[in-house]
């Protein structure tokens, strides 16, 4: 079944604090992934997993919120040259740093990249990590099956688009609807908005690419609809979940 959801449909903020946005001086996407309702009447776990932009503007007080969150693992999506032009600054609490890059190459190519191409550009990048980035959230994956790596944070440069597909797939895999996951990916547009404000203004060809829209996430939906047979199968089959074992960890 497609995901083609219209925006007005989306509670782009959920009206009981799920998946609440935590000020850090320093970040501007930070997210616990917690207080959604998922299969069987429960609800995700608050205060285990943690999505982001990354840690490399952190302040002090920023490094303190993340300490107070008492985050153990972090997961860097970023590739090579992105860690290079900007190092996290890692909380005291954290004692694993994992490096899972997911670099899509030319997929988004500034010489091609205009306002009128960057949507399809971004629908072709998350097909990509549909269906090559696997491995990555394979990965991923196998992280959070043990429990004594969370509190768990992953994050990628801006928090929405590795990241932002990595949090739908730990959404889904606990039971959470489709149209709240959506929800959930819809609140970055407005959190990184100010972040790249000025990139956008001086070169209007950006707009598409620092935002999120819907018929993004729809694109690698669609792909894992009609080549995997959805979700479960999805999970299942290709990233090694085990449901019944993610649910037993993160929803109460």
């Amino acid at each position: 079944m497609s995901m083609e959801l219209e925006l007005a449909e989306v509670e782009a903020v959920p009206a009981d604090g799920a998946g609440s946005v935590i000020a850090a001086e320093g970040m501007c996407n930070l997210r616990d992934l917690g207080g959604f309702a998922a299969a069987g009447g429960r609800r995700v776990k608050r205060g285990r997993i943690y999505r982001s932009d990354d840690l490399s503007g952190l302040t002090e007080s920023g490094l303190g919120v993340l300490a107070a969150r008492k985050i153990r693992t972090v997961v860097d999506f970023r590739g090579g040259e992105e860690v290079a032009l900007a190092p996290n600054r890692i909380p005291p609490t954290v004692d694993r740093v994992v490096r899972l890059p997911i670099e899509p190459g030319n997929v988004i190519e500034l010489g091609r990249l205009t306002p009128e191409t960057g949507p399809e550009m971004m629908h072709c990048l998350y097909r990509v990590l549909a269906r090559e980035a696997q491995a990555i959230y394979r990965e991923l994956f196998a992280l959070l099956a043990d429990s004594g790596n969370a509190p768990l944070l992953f994050h990628c440069s801006a928090g929405k688009d590795r990241t932002g597909f990595a949090a739908a797939l730990f959404l889904l895999s606990l039971g959470v609807p489709r149209r709240t996951v959506l929800g959930d990916y819809l609140r970055s547009a407005e959190l990184v908005r100010e972040k790249y404000r000025r990139a956008i203004e001086e070169d209007a060809r950006y707009a598409a690419v620092y935002t999120v829209r819907p018929s993004y996430l729809e694109a690698a939906f669609e792909v894992i609809d009609r080549e995997y047979g959805g979700p479960e199968p999805f999970l299942a089959d290709r990233l090694n979940v085990d449901a019944s074992l993610m649910r037993s960890l993160y929803t109460e």
